[in-house]
C-alpha cells in the first residue's frame, strides 16, 4: 500500500543528527529523504562522513538533498555591508559563533523552503462546553501539519502558501477522508473563526458557568 505521508530528516552529519540518522536506518524506520545544509565552510570530517553515508542512503532508496546558502559563507562573514544600531556601518557579520549566530539564521532561512513538520496532540482530549449549543462535548485528537509539495524534484513551500493551492489541498484532503475513513475534513459551512484559542476557551468556560448557575437554580426550585 502506498503511504500518504513522506518522512524527511535534516542532518548536519554532526554527532547528534548522525546518531539519529543511523538509528533510523538501523531500526528500518520510514525515511524518504535526508536534507543536508552545506554552508561551504564545514569541517572536512563532516564532508567525509556525508560521503560515506550517501551510498548507504542510495542503497536504502533514501533520496539525498543538499541545500546551500544564496551567497558564499565568507562573503557574509567578511564582505557583506552591514549597518547595525549597535556597531554602526561595517563589512561582514564577523565570526559566526557564541552569541553571534547569523549562520544559524542563514541555515533556517535556506531550509524554510523545504522543511515540514507534523505534531499530533493526544494529550489535549478533554470535555468542554460548546458556547452556542451549551452541550458538553469531547475535543478530538488533532494534529498540526506543515505540508510541503514537491515541485520539479524539490520541496517548495511557496507553492503551498498560495491561497488557491490551500483551497485545492483542503478539497483533496476532504475527498480522501470521505473515501478512506468515512468522515469529512471540511464542514461545508464555509465558516471559520478568527478568534484566538484563549478567547474560545474563555467562551467555553463562560458557557459552563452559566449552565452551572441554571442547574443550581433548578435544584433550589425542586427542593
Amino acid at each position: 500500500m502506498k503511504r500518504g505521508v513522506a518522512f524527511y530528516a535534516s542532518v548536519s552529519f554532526g554527532k547528534d543528527s548522525l546518531a539519529m540518522l543511523l538509528l533510523l536506518l538501523e531500526k528500518r524506520m520510514p525515511l524518504d529523504e535526508v536534507i543536508f545544509y552545506n554552508s561551504g565552510m564545514e569541517f572536512q570530517a563532516i564532508y567525509d562522513i556525508r560521503d560515506r553515508i550517501k551510498p548507504v542512503l542510495e542503497q536504502r532508496g533514501v533520496r539525498f538533498t543538499e541545500v546551500r546558502p544564496d551567497v558564499p559563507f565568507l562573503y557574509n562573514m567578511l564582505e557583506r555591508p552591514v549597518d547595525s544600531k549597535k556597531n554602526g556601518f561595517h563589512l561582514g557579520y564577523s565570526w559566526c559563533g557564541g552569541p553571534c549566530r547569523w549562520g544559524t539564521t542563514l541555515k533556517t532561512d535556506a531550509l524554510d523552503g523545504i522543511a515540514l513538520d507534523a505534531d499530533i496532540h493526544y494529550d489535549e482530549e478533554h470535555e468542554y462546553r460548546e458556547p452556542q449549543t451549551k452541550e458538553l462535548v469531547v475535543s478530538r485528537v488533532h494534529g498540526h501539519y506543515m505540508i510541503v509539495p514537491e515541485i520539479d524534484g524539490k520541496l517548495n513551500c511557496k507553492k503551498m502558501s498560495l491561497r488557491k493551492n490551500m483551497i485545492a489541498l483542503n478539497r483533496e484532503i476532504d475527498t480522501m477522508t470521505q473515501g478512506e475513513y468515512g468522515c469529512t475534513f471540511m464542514s461545508g459551512k464555509k465558516t471559520k473563526s478568527l478568534k484566538k484559542g484563549e478567547e474560545l476557551k474563555q467562551e467555553s468556560e463562560n458557557a459552563e458557568l452559566l449552565c452551572q448557575i441554571e442547574q443550581e437554580k433548578d435544584r433550589k426550585i425542586t427542593s
